[in-house]
């Protein structure tokens, strides 16, 4: 079974949708909500139709308790009071029922999840540190646990007696032994840049895997819309807004969802075992190991060549160096790799272009990466790319 889990939608449509396909894509048998689908934007009753109609299991979050008259809004700041209860006049009485009766905790075969630490699901307590995680894992014996409601992804694994740590933000294989706690994010209300984030969990016939995804939405629709419902806009969520909405960061969200869709369209196997520093899985091809270095650069419109020096050490391990170009739509033009192997040429001294790597036309960005090697990036210096302007 192949799930997909996200939370914190907070009535952005705009949102919504664009995860919803994004799931499909993926071909997720199961959505999973962890909660708080109203809160902050402007589509409440649209999002809760969407989750009714589409969303297998809902969840309880803060927001929707203060919405369905469940939870006091005094611990709120004011904006978020504010328009808890500007939600609760845009919703009929059904569904504001259908919210009351959402429950905390869904237990699946393999995993339990709920909006907030699962030792105290119903205060909604932040599960933000080792020690928040290792609360909940304390109180639920499945080997994986699902959370949102911080709105920042975060990924923890406990060993044995061993305290929980933190991991680096990565796909991974469950591993014999192991428990973790993986924080999915927003769906709906990132702060600080313009993608959404939720994760495909994938139970498989003979391993589990967490796939985490990041994809971008269309934020000046999702901000007409505010304004056009009469609502305001919270001051400090406008001025984060303003500081990430820019070409750029439009055109490298565009390239990781590109990425994203054709890696996993391409890997059939799970990603590899990535959660004990002195255990590997022998069995994982290296192919679907994440690269040691990944790299985006804007491409100027006037640039003809990209000029590049990559370094290797006298008897360092090779490197395999990739390039992919993508115009400003997000779509690939051109790569050096192919999605079940990397580019062989291995690079043992340092090599420059004489005359500059040919750029495709119309090529907007350009993704430099180095695939997996035993040794990271030791030994390996990169210079910055420059681009000749015709």
């Amino acid at each position: 079974m192949r799930y997909a889990i996200f939370s914190d939608v907070h009535a952005n449509k705009t949102a919504f949708e664009a995860m919803l396909l994004d799931a499909q894509r993926c071909k997720a048998d199961v959505l999973i909500s962890l909660g708080d689908v109203v809160g902050y934007g402007p589509d409440a009753a649209e999002c809760v139709n969407i989750a009714r109609n589409s969303t297998a299991v809902n969840l309880m979050g803060n927001h929707d308790a203060a919405v369905a008259g469940l939870l006091d809004t005094e611990e709120f700041n004011e904006y978020a009071a504010e328009v808890a209860q500007y939600h609760r006049r845009m919703l009929n009485q059904e569904q504001v029922q259908w919210l009351a009766a959402l429950p905390y905790v869904y237990v699946g075969a393999t995993f339990a999840c709920a909006h907030a630490n699962l030792a105290e699901p119903e205060t909604f307590a932040y599960l933000e540190t080792p020690a928040d995680a290792e609360d909940s894992l304390a109180v639920r014996p499945e080997k994986i646990l699902f959370v949102g409601h911080t709105h920042e992804r975060a990924i923890f694994v406990a060993d044995g007696e061993a305290p929980p740590r933190k991991l680096p933000m990565q796909d991974f294989v469950l591993e014999d032994g192991l428990r973790y706690v993986v924080n999915v994010g927003t769906c709906g209300y990132p702060r600080g840049q313009t993608r959404l984030s939720y994760v495909i969990y994938d139970e498989g016939e003979t391993r589990a895997a967490v796939y985490l995804r990041e994809i971008p939405f269309e934020l000046g629709e999702y901000t007409a819309r505010i304004r056009k419902s009469g609502m305001r806009m919270h001051e400090e969520r406008e001025r984060r807004l303003r500081k990430v909405y820019s070409a750029a960061a439009v055109i490298a969200t565009l390239t990781v969802l590109v990425g994203g869709l054709a890696y996993h369209a391409v890997h059939k196997t799970p990603p590899p075992v990535a959660t004990k520093e002195a255990k590997s899985a022998p069995d994982q091809e290296t192919t679907a190991e994440r690269p040691a270095f990944r790299e985006v650069y804007n491409v100027p419109e006037n640039a003809y060549c990209v000029d590049f020096k990559i370094a290797i050490k006298r008897n360092a391990e090779p490197a395999h160096v990739a390039f992919s170009f993508l115009d400003g739509g997000g779509a690939l033009l051109h790569s050096t790799k192919s999605m079940e192997r990397w580019v062989k040429e291995s690079w043992t001294q340092t090599r420059r272009t004489s005359s500059g790597f040919k750029i495709p036309p119309g090529a907007r960005t350009m993704i430099l990466e180095i695939a997996p090697r035993q040794s990271g990036m030791d030994g390996i210096t990169i210079s910055p790319p420059k681009f000749p302007e015709r």
